[in-house]
């Protein structure tokens, strides 16, 4: 295990050959990454964190974040560009930045919460040339592959995953944007055992989650 270095608020270990000749511009593009987070979510990090790079030998790139113990490993392996790693770094910083500003409610949170805001909150790093969330949710709608916002991704696979994840995002942009900010942060502490769709809803909206997700569509309309 090779300690990388460190930027202000990160700590970077590389476990494995990946990336040591660019660990230099791996930090400073991972910093940069939390900074742009840091302002779109207007979430300050709390202290700093610990960003592990590490094989993945089935080459299955991913990210997770354990954010009680402020560790973030992302699994990559060879051949797999630095700017990827980054995108994946970005959504899974707004994890620890959940943590931060909810506390252990984080923990068990409404997975259309938890991975939508993370997910919006990566903003530019996995909006690519789109402008917003949104346009990915229109066009899911268009071809067929939209999913009913309460699906859990462990049931739908990597395809599935990745619709959710971007239907969450403009959800959740949806829900900050019409009711506020406040209304979110209270959404988001109300439980929901890490099922999709099952925060207090209709305590904090005056409005089911049905019909939320009602709303939202005719907005994509």
């Amino acid at each position: 295990i090779n300690a990388a270095g460190s930027s202000n608020q990160i700590d970077l270990v590389l476990e494995a050959e990946l990336y040591q000749d660019q660990s230099n511009e791996l930090a400073s593009e991972l910093q940069a990454a939390l900074d742009y987070v840091q302002e779109r979510t207007n979430i300050r990090l709390a202290e700093r964190v610990t960003v592990v790079i590490s094989q993945d030998a089935q080459c299955g790139f991913h990210g997770v974040t354990y954010s009680d113990v402020r560790v973030i490993y992302i699994y990559s392996c060879a051949g797999v560009a630095r700017s990827r790693v980054v995108n994946i770094a970005a959504h899974e910083f707004v994890h620890q930045l959940e943590q931060d500003r909810y506390g252990a409610a984080h923990l068990s949170a409404d997975l259309a919460l938890s991975e939508g805001f993370a997910t919006w909150g990566a903003g530019r790093y996995w909006l690519g040339s789109a402008s917003d969330f949104s346009s990915f949710a229109r066009e899911y709608q268009a071809n067929g592959q939209a999913l009913p916002l309460a699906t859990h991704y462990a049931s739908v696979g990597i395809d599935g995953m990745n619709v959710l994840y971007y239907q969450w995002a403009s959800f959740v942009d949806y829900l900050i944007n019409n009711y506020g900010r406040e209304s979110f942060d209270q959404l988001y502490i109300s439980g929901g055992e890490r099922q999709p769709g099952a925060a207090n809803y209709a305590a904090i909206y005056n409005r089911s989650f049905g019909l939320l997700e009602a709303e939202w569509r005719q907005t994509l309309d």
